[in-house]
Order: C-alpha cells, then sequence, then structure tokens
C-alpha cells in the first residue's frame, strides 16, 4: 500500500478537514523501501483533541496510549492509527526525532513530502545517521532503535551514531525495563537479525541488557563445540534466522525462535564443572538459561505466552532426537505447541562436528518416532488410587496428584504400567 493510497482512507481524509496532519515515521520509511505494508501508521496532527472528538462522534474505537506524548491510537478499516499533536512547529517536530529516515512527513491535504534532514537520500545511500547529535543522549533507548533501522534492516551505522552509542550505553541500565523490552522484541524480527546481535555485541549493548552476557564472551567449551559460549550463540541466532526464512515462519514465530537461540546456552558459565578426566561439562545449563530467560523477559514485561515459549524451548533444547518412542512422547507433550518450533531449533542448534544432512537425517528419524508414540491407543492402567491407598495414602490432593503423575509415565513408558513399578515409586513418594 503506496502513501496516496492510504491518504484515501475515510479517517485520514476526515481528519484532514479537521486539522493540518502529516504521515510520519515507519509508514513512510517502509514505503520509500519498498517493504509490505505492516497495518500501522502514525500521524502527527495540529489539534489532537478535535480528532479525539471526532472519534468519539463516529463511534471509532480508540484509546489514549503514551504517557510521554500525548497520542491517541485508534482502529478503523483494518488499519492501527496513532495521533500524536505536533510539538510546535512541524520542522521543530521532525528535529525532536531520533533519525533522518523516520525524520520525513507527507502532508495529508497536499501529498507533499516534507524532507528537511535529507532522510530520503540516507535511505537510498542505506545509511543511518542523527537528527541531532543530541538525540541519544536525550533517550538511551534510542541505541536499540538505532540497532533496529540500522543493521537490522541492513544499513550501514554512520560514526556519529556510534560514537553517540558508546557515550550513553551506561545510562541504558536506567531507562525503563519495559521500554526496553518493547525494543528487544522488536529487534528479534529484524530482517537481518543475525547482523543485529552482532553489532549489539560489538558495541556492548548485549553486556548492558543481560548481566550473563559478559562471561559468554570468550568462554571455552568442549570438544564437541568450535567457538566460545558467545559466537556459538551468534552462529545459532543466524542459522535461526535462515530457518525462519526457509520454513516461512510468522514475525512471531522467529521471535521466538531468535529469543531461544539467545538464550539457550546463556547459563553455560555458570553451570561448569570439570569432571575427572578433566573434561568440560555443563550439568543443568539449560534449566539454569531457561530460568533466567523467564526473569529477564518477565522484567521486559513480554507478554506471557512469549516468556512460556521461550522458556520451554530453552529448557528442552538439550533432549536428544535419538531417544526412543517414550522420549519422543514426552518431547511432544512438554513443548505442547510450541512442538515444531523445537524441531526446527534442533537444526539451529546442530553440534559443528555434524553436518546438516545428518541433522536432517536425525530429525527424520525422531519424526517416525514421534508418529509411533503418538498413535491413538488405548491404555488400560494396571494401578488405581487403591493400590496407593494399600501403601498407606489417604483419600486427598496429595493422592491424586501423585496418581496422576505415574499415569502420565505410564503413558509415556508402557514397561511403567506395572502395579510393582508403581508401588516401588509410590512408597518414595509417601517417604518424601
Amino acid at each position: 500500500m503506496q502513501p496516496e493510497h492510504i491518504l484515501n482512507n475515510s479517517l485520514i481524509q476526515a481528519v484532514s478537514k479537521l486539522v493540518d496532519g502529516y504521515l510520519v515515521g515507519g509508514y513512510l520509511r517502509d514505503y520509500f523501501l519498498n517493504k509490505p505494508f505492516q497495518g500501522e501508521v502514525d500521524l502527527i496532527v495540529g489539534n489532537l483533541q478535535k480528532v479525539v472528538e471526532y472519534l468519539r462522534k463516529k463511534n471509532i474505537s480508540w484509546f489514549r496510549l503514551s504517557d510521554r506524548y500525548e497520542t491517541v491510537r485508534a482502529f478503523h478499516e483494518n488499519v492501527t492509527f496513532d495521533f500524536t499533536e505536533i510539538r510546535g512547529d512541524l520542522i521543530s517536530d521532525l528535529s525532536g526525532r531520533d533519525f533522518t529516515v523516520n525524520a520525513i512527513a507527507q502532508n495529508v491535504s497536499t501529498g507533499e513530502i516534507v524532507d528537511p534532514f535529507g532522510g530520503l537520500k540516507d535511505l537510498d545511500m542505506r545509511i543511518l545517521r542523527l537528527v541531532s547529535l543530541n538525540s541519544i543522549s536525550e533517550d538511551s533507548v534510542r541505541i536499540l532503535r538505532a540497532v533496529r533501522f540500522g543493521p537490522g534492516i541492513g544499513f550501514t551505522v554512520h560514526e556519529d551514531v556510534i560514537m553517540k552509542i558508546k557515550e550513553s550505553l551506561e545510562s541504558l541500565q536506567q531507562a525503563k525495563p519495559e521500554r526496553k523490552g518493547a525494543e528487544f522484541f522488536k529487534i528479534l524480527k529484524a530482517d537481518y537479525v543475525g547482523q543485529a546481535f552482532r553489532f549489539m555485541n560489538d558495541m556492548l549493548i548485549l553486556d548492558e541488557l543481560f548481566s550473563l552476557w559478559p562471561f559468554t564472551r570468550g568462554f571455552l567449551q568442549n570438544e564437541f563445540h568450535t567457538e566460545d559460549v558467545s559466537n556459538h550463540i551468534l552462529t545459532v541466532i543466524e542459522r535461526c534466522e535462515d530457518i525462519s526464512r526457509t520454513y516461512s515462519l510468522s514475525a512471531y514465530e522467529k521471535q521466538i525462535l531468535v529469543a531461544t537461540g539467545f538464550f539457550h546456552d546463556i547459563a553455560k558459565p555458570q553451570s561448569l564443572v570439570i569432571d575427572k578426566n578433566k573434561r568440560r561439562r555443563f550439568y543443568n545449563h539449560e534449566f539454569l538459561s531457561a530460568q533466567y530467560a523467564e526473569a529477564v523477559l518477565k522484567g521486559f514485561a513480554l507478554e506471557q505466552e512469549f516468556v512460556q515459549a521461550v522458556k520451554t524451548l530453552v529448557k528442552l533444547h538439550m533432549r536428544p532426537l535419538h531417544c526412543g518412542p517414550s522420549g519422543a512422547r514426552r518431547i511432544r507433550l512438554e513443548s505442547g505447541k510450541w512442538f515444531n518450533l523445537w524441531r526446527l531449533f534442533k537444526i539451529a542448534d546442530k553440534p559443528p562436528i555434524q553436518s546438516d544432512e545428518q541433522v536432517l537425517e536425525a530429525l527424520q528419524y525422531f519424526d517416525t518416532l514421534v508418529l509411533e508414540a503418538t498413535r491413538p491407543h488405548k491404555v488400560t492402567f494396571l494401578f488405581n488410587g487403591n493400590t496407593l491407598k494399600k501403601l498407606g495414602f489417604t483419600e486427598g490432593v496429595f493422592l491424586g496428584r501423585c496418581l496422576r503423575a505415574l499415569k502420565r509415565k505410564a503413558l509415556e513408558n508402557e514397561f511403567c504400567n506395572d502395579e510393582k513399578f508403581v508401588t516401588l515409586v509410590a512408597s518414595r513418594f509417601k517417604k518424601s
């Protein structure tokens, strides 16, 4: 959808007759980059109250959005509109924006393009420049926006931006976690997400965002790896990017997969154990990494479903493909709706000593195990609540919880559907 098309939207047509209005921001940037319309439009208007009165009059759904700037979000004809009141005059408003490529405007009445800072030229040259040298020092979260609009879309970052990122990096810690989280979430679906993460690593941005990241840099693994932990993670992220493209994942699925790649080994340095043969082992690193991912993503105020998806995939990423039918059934059950992403992550996280062909062959074998393990069949349990009562359990919540756990185990492995086995395991429950 081109700018002139959105100008024909009935809401914009109505607003253009009420107030001075301009298209700004991502809509125009994406259009000039020939990117698909994302369904979101930003406008600045001369009188926001008049816009609100019109929305009320026409019963158009809207709400107040920003606590920093007076912004109203409205929904009309399957498009999300964000209206913000112009700060001062048009040039003054644009001068307060972060990067030149985001400081282009189009008059909604005349269609005239206003580009006072050379944003169109920078889009053509694919370079990210600051509108003002104070842009980043005024708001450190713009460091993450530089990642998103620089390497994230394949742009070169101007040396002035690099300099200001370095100067303002420490202040990023004081920014509101939810704002950092919102930008990090958007970076996860960047066109060139691998480049974005390598840039954040090189600029030490990851060190400011994630307390465990500095420990991964230069941290040696073992004979199964050729890279240190940090470079392994960055390689896996690049593989997640390729897989997202190859398998046509949605933006949301890509975000989950890339986040899993970033967090999956991040706690390895904290889990290091050197065994009696002087081999480096990382016991339970997947659980430590999952706990850390959950804490960080919750702190970023990201949606619970996303947090749980990443936590689940990180926790399960060490499960082997050669696991037998019961292991395949267990993985299928525990990964739930994210099972397909778990499979794809096994490709992304392949050991460097294995070829892609070997991994795909192992995955094909695993898929046959899943089909066998999930084939519908009726199970007759050879034990019940009375079995537990004979062991001294009393009727109640604890008995029910133990019985359900034993039945899950029996479903995973037919050899566990045995009264002797249940008696042995349940007696341990009872002692605990």
